[in-house]
């Protein structure tokens, strides 16, 4: 049976992404938040929310958020078509559906929630911003299955996945040549799977090779 307390903070985690959810559906239909933007507000805020959740909460509270979250989305968004910033997007999609499924996954496959929160922090920032980024500031595009991206968004993955590594790397660890050279190939090799995985599947591509390269430097 989970902790008191857990029980709590598990409540506390959907009521705050439920104030996220209602707040950016509010920005879209005020036509503040329109499109990627609106999907990248809500990406974000998760996934920042979700990274800090070993800060407060067990790993089992971990687990049976995740759980009830994934049932939730497919519910809210699948189902009910409740959220509409994710229908303004106008290409296939299941992202929405893939991200707190690989969570899931990562909590059970992983008992380090070092790693647990790196992967969503990289989800949450890295592809994120580099959505942003590539949104505002992408002229040159290139072609991947099921649409496009751009050089900036992919420069701007790049850039913010080898800070996130980084940080890990002198907070937990110690920097080496092999930490170095690791940082700097697993960041090469994370934006290549971000660039080339498209219709939603790098939210499950992307959080396994960031775990499994934190993995291996830790």
């Amino acid at each position: 049976m989970l902790e008191r307390f857990s029980l709590y903070n598990i409540v506390f985690s959907f009521l705050a992404i439920a104030a996220i959810y209602m707040t950016t559906e509010g920005f879209r239909r005020l036509g503040i938040l329109k499109g990627e933007y609106g999907r990248k507000a809500i990406h974000i805020s998760i996934g920042v929310l979700i990274a800090a959740q070993p800060i407060f909460m067990t790993r089992t509270g971990i687990a049976v958020f995740n759980s009830l979250f994934f049932i939730g989305i497919i519910l809210a968004s699948g189902v009910f078509k409740f959220f509409e910033a994710y229908e303004d997007v106008q290409r296939w999609t299941i992202g929405q559906f893939l991200y707190p499924l690989s969570l899931l996954l990562l909590v059970f496959m992983y008992s380090d929630m070092r790693v647990y929160s790196f992967a969503a922090l990289i989800m949450a920032l890295a592809d994120g911003l580099a959505a942003v980024f590539g949104k505002k500031f992408g002229k040159r595009r290139y072609y991947i299955p099921g649409g496009y991206k751009t050089f900036v968004g992919s420069a701007a993955f790049f850039g913010v996945t080898l800070a996130l590594i980084s940080t890990f790397v002198i907070l937990e660890s110690s920097i080496t040549p092999y930490t170095v050279a690791v940082i700097l190939i697993g960041s090469l090799v994370l934006t290549i799977v971000e660039a080339v995985v498209s219709a939603g599947f790098d939210n499950l591509a992307v959080p396994f090779f960031a775990a499994i390269l934190l993995q291996s430097l830790l």
